[in-house]
């Protein structure tokens, strides 16, 4: 009787190293179609994250999973319905504007829907 090992198989005859490991597990998400993103959350905000999950007994990457779906999934829509109205807006402004005041313009208004954002949470 032949006990098989469990585990990813050796690919040919030795180990994967981690690197090829972490390859093959991206081309897998990419294959399924699973997006994903990376980010960096520092000070405060990662003790108060930690407070939080342990309360709840959940992992941090649980806790900040489910956080930022459900905030995302409730602003985001909004933020895309602002974007659309802005872009029709600017299509009907009778002068041509520069593509760099649009920029400007833009980095200004989304700073103005943050700073909303922000206020609404306090």
């Amino acid at each position: 009787m032949t006990i098989k090992k469990k585990g990813r198989p050796p690919k040919g005859n030795k180990p994967m190293t981690p690197a090829e490991k972490q390859k093959a597990y991206r081309t897998r998400q990419k294959a399924a179609e699973i997006k994903q993103a990376y980010f960096t959350i520092s000070g405060s905000l990662v003790d108060e994250l930690d407070t939080i999950a342990n309360h709840f007994e959940l992992t941090r990457t649980q806790a900040i999973n489910d956080l930022l779906t459900a905030t995302l999934n409730w602003i985001l829509p909004e933020f895309a319905k602002t974007a659309a109205e802005m872009d029709e807006q600017i299509k009907q402004y009778p002068i041509q504007t520069p593509a760099e005041e649009i920029q400007q313009f833009k980095a200004e208004y989304w700073q103005l829907l943050i700073d909303s954002v922000k206020k609404q949470g306090e």
